[in-house]
């Protein structure tokens, strides 16, 4: 009886990772369609529909959308179902802020634990940035998921020696939140490449060199330059 109560254990462990695989993936061919406005803001979400368009089970795709829900791209109503969420609604620039105060909060502590590896961590995610802030320059309809991708993967290097999970997780929601508003920015030419570069490269600077006034200075600045987010958008 022990062996038969296990291997049932098992099988549903396996069987919950696997849904749960199935649900993120879903949740992400949704998120790069709201950031490339595929699906647009305000846009109602049917799920029989959304079925048809990306396969999977009604189930998980529910389950992916209140995933998204919780990262405010989606919105839930009682009576109408899902939608992508309004940006009029949102409120953008305390997004900008709080994202800003989360950070800085996490980054000073990431200075205090860190050690030379976590160092070596934030300077390989720059060269992965600075990689993709050329590229997406030039091509910027290609290569948005990539810079995206890199400058979130930057940002939480930034945090990885924070020693907080709760932490990281809010800066990392946070971020996906402004996903459609750097789309934005990127696709009206809003955004200074060269300030940014100038900027990432400070700020890395005053970790390696462990000034932490000087390195929450350079990432509210960066954090704004990267997407000129404000209200008049």
């Amino acid at each position: 009886m022990p062996l038969l109560a296990t291997g049932i254990k098992l099988v549903t462990d396996t069987t919950e990772n696997e849904s749960s695989t199935v649900v993120e993936l879903l949740a992400s061919q949704v998120r790069r369609d709201i950031s490339f406005g595929v699906l647009l803001p305000d846009s109602a979400l049917n799920i029989d529909n959304l079925a048809q368009e990306y396969g999977g089970s009604a189930k998980y795709l529910q389950e992916a959308l209140i995933l998204l829900s919780e990262e405010a791209l989606v919105e839930v109503d009682s009576h109408k179902g899902f939608r992508v969420a309004s940006t009029k609604r949102t409120s953008i620039n305390n997004l900008e802020q709080v994202r800003i105060e989360i950070e800085c909060i996490g980054l000073e502590w990431s200075l205090k634990n860190g050690n030379i590896h976590w160092q070596g961590s934030v300077l390989k995610a720059q060269q992965s940035l600075l990689k993709t802030f050329s590229q997406v320059q030039f091509d910027p309809q290609n290569f948005f998921l990539d810079w995206e991708e890199s400058n979130r993967h930057f940002h939480n290097s930034l945090l990885a020696a924070c020693d907080s999970q709760r932490l990281i997780a809010m800066q990392d929601r946070l971020y996906k939140q402004g996903s459609p508003l750097r789309q934005t920015e990127l696709e009206e030419n809003r955004i200074d490449f060269q300030l940014c570069i100038e900027t990432l490269n400070a700020l890395v600077n005053a970790i390696l060199q462990q000034d932490i006034d000087s390195a929450k200075h350079y990432l509210k600045t960066f954090i704004r330059c990267e997407g000129k987010i404000s209200d008049g958008h």
